[in-house]
């Protein structure tokens, strides 16, 4: 019984846990200027710098989320211990 309510508990505590309570762990990106800006390409080769920094973006983005992931995993354990689980 206690277990369930640690779970309920926790999931519905999790739309108040902020980005910013994992902002000192995790790294969150910028996307890049190129993509975000009224920036036009002007050639091949501005499109194509442009993708390869999209492309590194959401390396960085897919990294950050596994970062917050854990993050609250962890976090998760620990409300588990203290509540008894």
């Amino acid at each position: 019984m206690l277990r369930a309510a640690q779970i309920t508990l926790l999931a519905a505590g999790s739309a108040i846990i902020s980005s910013q309570a994992f902002a000192s762990y995790c790294f969150l990106p910028d996307a890049p200027r190129c993509a975000t800006s009224g920036y036009e390409f002007d050639d091949q080769d501005g499109f194509d710098s442009c993708r390869r920094k999209m492309q590194s973006y959401r390396s960085e983005v897919e990294t950050h989320l596994q970062c917050v992931q854990q993050e609250y995993s962890d976090a998760v354990k620990k409300f588990n211990r203290k509540a008894g689980g």
